[in-house]
């Protein structure tokens, strides 16, 4: 069994994200009062400034609500987007035109000759990582000269006073609501801790640099709750 395979049969993630599919655009909305829409536009607007990618990779593509800001912004010649959930990859093909090509593996192990892409894109996916290191070297190894990657991710307020009411959200809030919606109360407690675990993007920003990344930008929004990074090869 290869490690591509052996990472897609590994619970308990892959089984999280399988059980709350079908409510996950939902509750996107709900637990983050329709701001994830906001962040999406802003990092498309942030990372296709002056940009003349043709070709681009979502990594955890989810239901494709983020490469779909993309496209509508401009014409692509070629689109593709990996998940290693087919629940969220069916929803993804539910919503987005024809022309992307849909892949079911492990973001992590990226089957894609180097340089194949000039933009590679990923939301709220990162904190998912297991081998950052590794994980940044693949993305580095598919884009091309001049590629950029952009990751953006649920974060956590810098500044103390938001902090203190950012937290129980994130501790009972989020749990308690996206469970009684979904069902699921494990996955979303999973969600949970790992926002609050997450590393800070200053480090996420230089596993960027060491892997050979440059001009590597950080972008916070809404206080820092997310924050777009962004690094050029």
């Amino acid at each position: 069994m290869s490690s591509t395979e052996a990472a897609l049969q590994a619970p308990p993630l892959r089984v999280f994200f399988d059980a709350i599919a079908f409510r996950y655009d939902f509750l996107n909305n709900l637990l983050s009062f329709r701001l994830d829409e906001l962040w999406r536009k802003k990092s498309a607007a942030i990372v296709l400034r002056n940009s003349a990618a043709s070709s681009i990779l979502d990594l955890g593509i989810g239901t494709g609500k983020f490469i779909r800001v993309f496209m509508e912004a401009k014409k692509w010649k070629r689109l593709a987007g990996i998940d290693f959930s087919f629940p969220m990859l069916h929803a993804a093909k539910k919503i987005l035109p024809s022309g992307v090509g849909f892949l079911r593996a492990d973001f992590q192990s990226l089957p894609f000759r180097k340089g194949s892409f000039d933009l590679v894109i990923s939301a709220f996916a990162l904190r998912s990582v297991r081998q950052m290191p590794l994980f940044l070297q693949g993305v580095w190894e598919v884009l091309s000269e001049k590629g950029k990657a952009a990751f953006l991710c649920l974060t956590r307020p810098e500044n103390i006073f938001w902090r203190i009411f950012y937290f129980p959200y994130l501790k009972f809030y989020l749990p308690v609501v996206g469970g009684l919606v979904s069902g699921n109360f494990q996955a979303y407690r999973f969600l949970s801790d790992s926002i609050l675990s997450f590393q800070e993007p200053e480090k996420t920003a230089s596993m960027m640099r060491e892997t050979g990344f440059q001009s590597v930008k950080i972008h916070r929004f809404s206080f820092g709750i997310a924050t777009l990074i962004v690094g050029e090869k």
